[in-house]
This record gives C-alpha cells, sequence and structure tokens, in this order.
C-alpha cells in the first residue's frame, strides 16, 4: 500500500512537471495548462525535497524519479538567473540610453506623494522613464497636471499619459529626447491592462519605437478570487493581448517592448511576446532576477525586450521602496 502511494506522489508531480517543462511550447499553450506551468517553481523545490527524503531513506529508485522532475522544472529556476554572454558591441555607437521601466504600484507606497516618488525615481538618472499602473480616480482630478508636475520633479521636457479618465491605472512615459506621436494598442477603461506605441527620435536622428505594456494582472489580494477558473480566464486575456501587440510591431528600426507582463519566461505568454527580441537581463546580467518582493512568488514578470537595432551594454534589477516591482534599467547602444 505504501509503495503504491509513493509511486501515485510520483506520478503526480511527474506528470505536472512534464506540462511545466512543454509550457512555452504552442501544443501546450491553452490557458488551464499555464496555470499548471505557474507552479513550477514550488513544483522543483517540492521534488527536491522529496528526492533528497527518499535519498536519506535509501529508496534510490524513486529519489532518482524526483530528481527527473527536478530537471523538468528546472528552468524556471535558471530563468531567475541572468547569463553574462558579452556581446562584441561596435566602439563609437551612435546613441546610447538608460531607459528605467517600473510598475509604479498607483503610488501606493507613498500615499500619492508625487515628489517622493519622483526625487526617488530620478536618482538612477535615466533618459527615458516608462511607468505602469501610474494614477489613481479618487485622488488624482487632472491628470495633465499631474503629469506636468512629475515631468518637472524627473527634470524630463517631454511625457505622455493613457487617455484614462483622471489617469486610472494607466500608462505614462517620461523622456529627455522628443516623443512624436503615440498611439494605443488597446487600453481598457477601469482596467490596469494596456499597452501603448511611442515613437521618439534620438539626438542622432535615430527612430526609436517604445511599447510600454501591462498585461492583465492576476489581481491576487486577499479580497480577489483566486479559483482556477479566474486564473484560467487572465491567462487567455494575456494571450490575447499578446497577439494584438504581435500584429502592432513595427520591426524596421530600434525598438523597445518594456514593461509589467504578469507572466514567467517560461509560459507560452512570454515566448509569444519576446519571440524574434532579445532579453536585456538575459543578456548581460548574472544575479537573481524575480522582480516582485516577496519571496512567495518566485516571478520576473517585468521585462524589457530589444530588437537587432539595439545592443544591451548594462542592465539591471533593482529593489524599490516605492512599489512592490523592482526597476527594470537598460542601457542600450543604439546603432
Amino acid at each position: 500500500m505504501k509503495s503504491f502511494l509513493h509511486y501515485s506522489l510520483f506520478g503526480i508531480f511527474m506528470i505536472l512537471a512534464i506540462i511545466c517543462f512543454f509550457a512555452d511550447h504552442d501544443w501546450i499553450s491553452y490557458p488551464s495548462f499555464q496555470v499548471i506551468g505557474l507552479l513550477s517553481p514550488y513544483i522543483f523545490v517540492l521534488a527536491l525535497l522529496i528526492g533528497i527524503f527518499y535519498g536519506i531513506r535509501t529508496r534510490y529508485d524513486l529519489m532518482i524519479w524526483f530528481f527527473i522532475c527536478v530537471g523538468l522544472t528546472w528552468e524556471s529556476i535558471i530563468g531567475l538567473v541572468g547569463v553574462d554572454f558579452q556581446e562584441g558591441f561596435a566602439p563609437n555607437p551612435e546613441y546610447k540610453l538608460k531607459v528605467m521601466s517600473l510598475n509604479a504600484a498607483q503610488l501606493e507606497y507613498t500615499k500619492d506623494d508625487i515628489q517622493k516618488f519622483a526625487d526617488a525615481v530620478a536618482l538612477y538618472k535615466a533618459d527615458i522613464i516608462c511607468l505602469q499602473e501610474i494614477g489613481i480616480e479618487k485622488n488624482w482630478t487632472n491628470k495633465d497636471s499631474v503629469g506636468f508636475a512629475m515631468a518637472k520633479a524627473f527634470n524630463m521636457p517631454y511625457f505622455s499619459f493613457s487617455r484614462h479618465p483622471n489617469n486610472i491605472y494607466g500608462l505614462a512615459i517620461f523622456s529627455k529626447i522628443p516623443i512624436n506621436s503615440s498611439e494605443e494598442i488597446f487600453l481598457p477603461i477601469g482596467n490596469m491592462n494596456g499597452a501603448i506605441r511611442y515613437h521618439l527620435t534620438t539626438k542622432s536622428n535615430k527612430n526609436l519605437t517604445i511599447y510600454n505594456i501591462h498585461l492583465q494582472s492576476f489581481n491576487l489580494a486577499e479580497q480577489e478570487d483566486k479559483s482556477f477558473g479566474h486564473l484560467t480566464r487572465i491567462i487567455g486575456e494575456q494571450q490575447e493581448e499578446v497577439q494584438l501587440i504581435r500584429k502592432n510591431l513595427e520591426n524596421k528600426h530600434a525598438m523597445l517592448i518594456l514593461g509589467d507582463m504578469n507572466s514567467p519566461p517560461y509560459l507560452h505568454t512570454y515566448k509569444q511576446l519576446s519571440e524574434g527580441f532579445q532579453d536585456g537581463f538575459d543578456k548581460v546580467h548574472f544575479e537573481y532576477g524575480a522582480t516582485l518582493h516577496t519571496w512567495m512568488l518566485p516571478y520576473k514578470i517585468d521585462v524589457q525586450l530589444y530588437n537587432d537595432y539595439i545592443k544591451c551594454v548594462l542592465y539591471e534589477n533593482l529593489a524599490f521602496e516605492y512599489s512592490d516591482h523592482n526597476i527594470q534599467l537598460g542601457v542600450y547602444e543604439i546603432y
């Protein structure tokens, strides 16, 4: 009876681990399978501990099989560590930009103190700042005045807010270089999700397109729905949003896709969006890469992706006291 239970436990872990291993493939992209893929880091840890337990008990037959489960879920762990593959860069790039992206958490951590938030962000001396979840209806009655106030605090002459009335959960960009235009890819009223495309011109007259994105959030606050059906629906919405972004890509010159994906790198959502792009964190950095502050959610969900017209020369994933997300800070050479 005990052997049956042991092998049943292994069987369950093996099935889950196999789903996690193939979670980025098209044929297992169904949202229900993707929800299981979210469990990958937890399955890794549990399979490792159970494997060690059976090793101590000299049940090497079961130990080996659980370590296979560890191997199948390894990508969810290695995805949290950047790989320091240095690229060859031209000695005289035409232009270099420092780009910051951050989920501002609706300024909840500063109690809507714009100046406190701006002062903290300004310390990083970025040339372009892209924010997600910026603005709260009940406290901001005029998004234009707030935009001007933040632009002044950042010491940046150019900015653009999303069109939401009073900027509910909006997207924003602040820049030291001109913002020529912006277009909404999707921007549902009253929701946190959205994607906006900005066209900028560098000082060397190079075109730069930035996609500032915030894919649908799981909304896992205590009062929110945490059911399997809810998670499945959210992942389905994320996949639809990625399809909209991919249909509107303008991959003809330097381009960045950055923001809060609400999806880790080993799921199909990330693989679909990042196809044909490089991830700044993966290319030139070596550090634990979870972008949420809580160790209970070991996920890298905030990204900066770039195409072949750009090279990333520095990337940092930095803890920030005024948000539950980390700052993503990349330095790019544009050719």
